[in-house]
């Protein structure tokens, strides 16, 4: 059977940028092919509804990831032919595709303008737009937008943390509701959201939601309670604790709640006597390190970072922004949290309610990234490195909120300004070396206005870890003592690992073994099949042989070879 990967029907086009950039944006499509036996080239063709040829790739793997030419609101025919020795072995059918159209990639109404740019030393990825669900690359061209019933509602559907998983799906925050969609927008998954933990109808998910390499999803959520004011116990107070939920196969396997680890005084101190709805910490964000068995939470209404112990939930470290001038680390409504892989920690410091004054007056303040190494017992995290973020465009300083700072392959730091409309990529030496706004069009004032997004994510592609894997042995049958060979292509953008696995009936042991390509690249595997009568699969069946390969990062995707075995 023959199969094509694509991202189409539900594309849009976005036409020219500025007025002076005559220049059509493009998605990306994945296109694999079925197996020619013996081919060793294949050559891609796509052409548009005019009969033009506008692709014609040489593949020597069994797909094939275009980047360019498919533009949005175009219709388009594809076909491939097989080659052995410079031969050609074999033309498939004409296959036909199309690329919808949406205003959320229109740019009449929405823009990217890139004020800055060096080529060849900033990151060459994909910027998630939360506020629409589109990605941008780093000309500030959409390739991609979030399937959204623009004919319903017509205005932004302004999602929360979306991010990409390794196998290529999206996750975010719609209102109170968590969901994973895939690149065409059906739902793969959505959050319980049954009270199980609040004690409510729902859940009220907020702010921070992902899906971990386990399979198994985790979100901010909140619990309210009622009880005595700590000022006057003759009033009834409403309280709103912070709770963290993580589940698998739909089935609550971890929580943490905040009310183990907050004192009342503490709690209510944040808003004092006379109030009864009490607001809480407000949690804004977390980041898991399953490796260290560490978890950080941020609350914003505190301007407090929690190091919690990932299985007992227990809190390793306090850490309390201080504006007073007094400590190294200072912070205040902080935001989004990241835990990198040698333990620090990237924070987006609002900054907020910081005021310092000179000779001259106000200074004005703006946000920051902090980088904090990991606390150690009862020592203080020590701060590594910190960026003040100013603008050109508001000399007076910036006090919002929300925001995100995420660490680059590279060693960059990405950054997008919480509430808005700013993201760059700064260098560890302070260099902004790419910078672009995010404009809406508004018809109300026929002007364009800055637009804000939560947090920005990256990718390398919509295709990040994509493999094939290709039969070099001939037909169908195996015998024992030959050898089995097949060969593994990353079709992706990032460097993967893959696993093998050799399961066998009535004479083959079972083989294991691991194997890591960059992108662009191939692996060939050689496995001898012995003569051990010894039946080790747990395939039913006894006269065959089963290959499994699966990506260590992408573990959703597994393909597989089967031989019969012939004496």
């Amino acid at each position: 059977m023959l199969l094509v990967v694509f991202l189409c029907c539900f594309f849009s086009v976005a036409a020219v940028q500025p007025a002076d950039k005559a220049v059509l944006n493009y998605t990306q499509v994945m296109f694999e092919f079925d197996e020619q036996e013996g081919a060793d080239k294949y050559i891609l063709y796509v052409k548009s509804t005019n009969g033009i040829i506008h692709i014609s790739n040489e593949v020597y793997s069994l797909a094939s990831l275009v980047k360019k030419f498919l533009a949005f609101g175009e219709s388009y025919t594809w076909y491939y032919t097989a080659f052995r020795n410079k031969k050609m072995i074999f033309k498939s059918n004409i296959f036909s595709f199309s690329i919808a159209t949406d205003f959320l990639v229109d740019d009449s109404k929405f823009r990217y303008d890139i004020l800055s740019k060096k080529p060849g030393s900033y990151q060459d990825n994909l910027i998630f737009i939360d506020y629409l669900g589109v990605a941008v690359d780093r000309n500030g061209w959409p390739v991609w937008y979030m399937p959204y019933d623009s004919s319903r509602y017509f205005k932004a559907p302004q999602y929360r943390n979306m991010q990409m998983t390794p196998a290529g799906s999206f996750t975010f925050l719609k209102a109170d509701q968590c969901y994973e969609k895939d690149r065409l927008g059906n739902i793969l998954w959505g959050s319980p959201n049954d009270g199980v933990v609040s004690g409510d109808a729902t859940e009220q998910y907020h702010h921070d939601f992902e899906k971990r390499l386990d399979g198994s999803y985790i979100a901010c959520s909140y619990q309210y309670e009622n009880m005595p004011c700590f000022f006057d116990t003759t009033v009834t107070c409403r309280i709103r604790y912070n709770t963290v939920i993580q589940y698998n196969a739909g089935k609550v396997v971890w929580q943490w709640n905040e009310k183990d680890h907050i004192s009342k005084e503490a709690l209510f101190r944040l808003s004092g006597p006379g109030v009864t709805d009490i607001a809480g910490t407000h949690m804004n964000g977390f980041s898991f390190d399953d490796k260290n068995n560490k978890a950080v939470f941020s609350f914003r209404n505190n301007n407090t970072l929690l190091w919690v112990n990932r299985q007992t939930g227990k809190v390793l470290y306090r850490l309390a922004g201080d504006d007073t001038g007094k400590s190294d680390i200072q912070f205040a409504g902080q935001h989004s949290p990241v835990l990198l892989s040698n333990g620090d920690l990237l924070v987006y410091n609002n900054n907020n309610g910081a005021t310092v004054k000179n000779s001259s007056g106000t200074v004005p303040q703006f946000p920051k990234i902090l980088l904090l190494g990991a606390p150690v017992g009862n020592k203080p995290p020590q701060k590594k490195w910190e960026y003040e973020c100013k603008m050109n465009e508001h000399p007076e300083g910036w006090a919002g909120k929300e925001g995100f700072a995420g660490m680059l392959p590279n060693g960059n730091v990405l950054v997008c300004i919480g509430g808005g409309n700013k993201i760059f990529e700064v260098t560890r030496s302070k260099k902004i070396i790419w910078e672009m706004n995010c404009t809406m069009y508004s018809n109300e004032k026929k002007s364009w206005l800055p637009f804000s997004n939560y947090r920005s994510h990256f990718a390398s592609s919509l295709y990040p870890y994509y493999f094939t894997v290709q039969k070099t042995t001939a037909g169908k049958t195996v015998k024992a003592g030959q050898v089995l060979r097949f060969k593994i292509n990353n079709d992706g953008t990032e460097t993967d690992t893959y696993k093998v696995e050799m399961f066998s009936g009535a004479i083959f042991n079972t083989f294991q073994a691991s194997v890591t390509c960059r992108p662009g690249s191939g692996m060939m595997m050689n496995i001898p099949l012995g003569n051990n009568k010894k039946n080790t699969s747990p395939v039913s069946g006894d006269n065959f042989v089963l290959v499994r390969v699966s990506s260590v990062n992408n573990p959703a995707t597994v393909k597989n070879i089967e031989y019969r075995i012939v004496q």
